[in-house]
This record gives C-alpha cells, sequence and structure tokens, in this order.
C-alpha cells in the first residue's frame, strides 16, 4: 500500500508508524509509535499535523487468543487514544474493521451489515467495539470516522498471527516458488480461485 500512497500524496507528505523499526524505502518518513501510550500519539500528531489517520495497528486472531490483555490494550486503548486525537484535531479517522465481527449465528448468505454480530475471538469484538464507538462518537461528536469489514487482507509482507495466514502463506509461496502443495484430510477437495 506504501507505494500506491506515496504515489497519490507523495512520499513527504505521508507519516508511517509501527511499534517495530522498520526499514522500508517506501516510508520516507517513519516513526516508532506505541499507540498504547496517548502522549506519544498526542506528540507525533502535534508534530506531523495530519487531515487523515488510516489506523492499521492492531493485534490479530490468534496472537489476540494467546494474549488476550495486549489484544484488548492494543485494538481497544490504542483506538481510543488515536480517536481522541482525531477528534481533538478534526482528523478522518478511517479503521478497518473484519467480518471477525461475525459469530455464528450470523446469516452465512448474503449477510447484511446490520444483523447479528457475537464474535468469538478477542480480535473480532476489539474491532466490533471499534465500529460502535467510531459511529457513536461520529453520530455525537462529529468525528470523521469511516470503516469498511474486510473479509481477509492479503498482505505484501509475511504472516504475523492473523486467521488469514494460511492463505497469504499460499500467495507468497505460489509468487516465489510457483506451487504450493495444500495437506488436505481424506475425502476433501480444494477449491482454487486464483
Amino acid at each position: 500500500m506504501s507505494p500506491h500512497l506515496n504515489q497519490i500524496y507523495g512520499a513527504d507528505n505521508i507519516c508511517y508508524t509501527d511499534i517495530i523499526e522498520k526499514d522500508n524505502k517506501f516510508m520516507s518518513n517513519f516513526e516508532k509509535l506505541d499507540i498504547t501510550k496517548s502522549d506519544r500519539v498526542q506528540a507525533l500528531i502535534n508534530n506531523f499535523k495530519p487531515d487523515t489517520i488510516l489506523n492499521f495497528s492492531c493485534i490479530l486472531s490468534m496472537k489476540g487468543e494467546k494474549d488476550p490483555k495486549l489484544c484488548l490494550d492494543v485494538n481497544g486503548n490504542g483506538f481510543i487514544n488515536v480517536m481522541y486525537e482525531c477528534l481533538r484535531n478534526n482528523i478522518l479517522l478511517f479503521s478497518p474493521s473484519s467480518i471477525a465481527v461475525f459469530g455464528p449465528e450470523t446469516p452465512k448468505i448474503n449477510t447484511p451489515n446490520t444483523t447479528i454480530t457475537r464474535p468469538t475471538t478477542f480480535y473480532g469484538a476489539t474491532k466490533l467495539y471499534n465500529e460502535y464507538l467510531g459511529t457513536n462518537f461520529s453520530q455525537k461528536a462529529g468525528l470523521d470516522f469511516r470503516s469498511i469489514r474486510y473479509p481477509q487482507v492479503i498482505s505484501p509482507t509475511y504472516p504475523e498471527g492473523g486467521s488469514g495466514d494460511y492463505s497469504v502463506e499460499i500467495y507468497h509461496s505460489i509468487l516465489k516458488n510457483n506451487s504450493y502443495t495444500v495437506l488436505l484430510m481424506n475425502n476433501r477437495q480444494f477449491q482454487c480461485f486464483i
């Protein structure tokens, strides 16, 4: 995504952040940031003065199940820190959501946006929480909040603890080796839509 955003907005107009130090040729402005630290979020926003924030910071589902406290802190409290700064500074906030907000009771065919949402993971619960917080702050306080429920994101980097890691692994293997062997249980078929 970085090269595309740089092309549209100019690399010098974008500040990328992560909790891990990154060395990426596409990130001319990079700041190490822990979004659970509200003073650091505030300082970075005051310094860079963005008009839009794309908040992709989160602990994904598999890692969130192993460390629920970290998941709730980053995905919940971190989101709140960013949201309040966006509200305070009149910044558009885009924070992607996930179909992880749904649960076993959710209709599986032609699923409407407004339906039963009973997530079964901490990740899904925090994404639903963020949707409701962003929507409420939008309606009651004027926050410019946007969100989309993605079914899965295929990352250009290697898997980092999400439930979609398997498909990302397949794509990377196909790109690197022109093949991937999918291991199936007996009497199972695999359909591929590439």
